[in-house]
């Protein structure tokens, strides 16, 4: 497995509204796909009160959805284009995280992530976390995820700021 040794660089905006779903574009609806994408609020019980809202994205056609899904938010910026609309993309400041693949087996997703981790904070996990869970359960295919880091299952006591006893990790692994 070759881990790349460059940041990504996301390149679209996150956004709610026009333009989000293509819906004001000249072209043929029948040329895009609409994707659910899974995005951060304040307010919720995930983490340190953040929740989970969809916001539809167009990306050109595909029947691969939950790839399509998984690009797209690893292509998204951390925040919006008017910052004051006051909701993220955690997964965009994973820069050092970047999607490979996500295949679909018996109900099972495996997501193949490859680099580093590195995230913003403890408080970002969990909605990072909530974000890559999200985007594949949505679809009715989806019972279970697995998740694959550099190759090899990825563990959430690895991280730089799992707490041993806080988070159990001194006696058992945390898989996703």
């Amino acid at each position: 497995v070759e881990i790349p040794t460059k940041d990504r660089v996301p390149s679209r905006y996150v956004c709610v509204g026009e333009y989000c779903d293509g819906s004001m574009q000249d072209d043929n609806p029948s040329s895009r796909t609409v994707l659910q994408i899974p995005l951060i609020k304040q307010g919720g019980n995930v983490g340190c009160g953040v929740g989970v809202f969809f916001a539809p994205h167009w990306v050109p056609k595909t029947s691969a959805v939950l790839d399509a899904t998984y690009r797209l938010l690893f292509d998204l910026k951390s925040q919006p284009e008017v910052a004051s609309d006051g909701f993220q993309n955690v997964v965009g400041d994973y820069l050092g995280l970047h999607y490979d693949s996500v295949s679909i087996t018996n109900g099972t997703a495996k997501l193949m992530l490859l680099g580093n981790m590195s995230g913003p904070g403890h408080c970002a996990e969990p909605a990072f976390r909530e974000q890559i869970d999200q985007a594949a359960f949505q679809f009715d295919s989806v019972k279970k995820i697995e998740v694959y880091l550099n190759g090899k299952l990825f563990d959430w006591c690895q991280t730089s700021v799992a707490d041993p006893s806080e988070d159990k990790c001194d006696t058992t692994p945390r898989y996703w």
